[in-house]
């Protein structure tokens, strides 16, 4: 922003942005900055990822249909009422992240009157909040972690599956048969037939997790190999606020399978 309202000053021979008066030199401002956006949509076009970061500021902001004021966190660009820019970058972006120090309030006397601040975990918000802009258009959670694991999907979509470990698996676990009561409960269960000697699953096939064959074959591989369940990752999912729980893993978007569970599946 600062290079801008530079180069707008020298090409008209102006000291000052507010030298033109009457906000034009806002206007100017914002024009140049527009060309600078269209640059950088070109350049995403031609396959690179484009982060933009300015610090925030808060400052009293007053809605038309209510009564009193409130502060909120908003981007720190263009501080002047008639400046146009802060409003250009958070249109052209598919994303806009807040990022803050979540701290609490705690009370330093039986009262309750006294307070001090604690905290200060690293905290991403994602979308639009009271005390601070933000959005985006990849339906992330409300906040997550300062961590690239979390939106690595979106960037990595076309990330190769890590090479597979030569190790052994681990041996299967050995568990008694059925008791006679057991397979008498699951000769009821199946209608009072009794399976055939060479129908009834083995117990290394009972002991192998439900891996669905949907599943795309990188993130199989991995789940074949350290023997994880399509349930436990639906678990992990869902608590991590990406998809619900009942959702299934050939439902998810490629990107996140790729981008996430693949490629962070150390974390996973």
């Amino acid at each position: 922003e600062m290079l801008c309202v530079e180069c707008i000053c020298a090409k008209h021979q102006k000291n000052g942005v507010e030298d033109f008066g009457y906000g034009k030199g806002y206007i100017y401002v914002a024009e140049e900055l527009g060309r600078f956006l269209n640059l950088l949509s070109d350049v995403i076009e031609a396959g690179f990822h484009v982060v933009l970061t300015a610090h925030a500021q808060i400052i009293k902001f007053e809605q038309p249909d209510e009564m009193g004021a409130y502060d909120r966190y908003q981007l720190k660009l263009g501080p002047k009422t008639g400046s146009r820019t802060a409003a250009l970058v958070k249109e052209w972006a598919d994303m806009v992240l807040f990022i803050n120090y979540k701290t609490f309030s705690v009370a330093t006397d039986k009262e309750g009157k006294k307070n001090k601040g604690q905290g200060g975990a690293r905290t991403v918000y994602a979308t639009h909040h009271p005390a601070w802009d933000a959005k985006n258009r990849h339906g992330l959670p409300d906040e997550f972690p300062l961590d690239y694991s979390y939106l690595a999907h979106i960037f990595n979509s076309s990330t190769k599956a890590p090479p597979v470990l030569a190790t052994p698996p681990a041996p299967p676990q050995v568990v008694d048969p059925p008791s006679q009561t057991a397979q008498e409960a699951w000769g009821q269960m199946t209608g009072g037939q009794q399976l055939a000697e060479d129908q009834q699953p083995s117990t290394e096939d009972a002991l192998k997790p439900h891996i669905p064959s949907n599943i795309p074959a990188s993130l199989r591989d991995l789940m074949v190999q350290h023997q994880v369940s399509e349930n436990e990752i639906q678990i992990v999912v869902s608590k991590k606020g990406y998809y619900p729980m009942d959702t299934p893993i050939a439902k998810y978007d490629l990107g996140f399978v790729q981008g996430v569970l693949v490629g962070a599946w150390q974390q996973v």
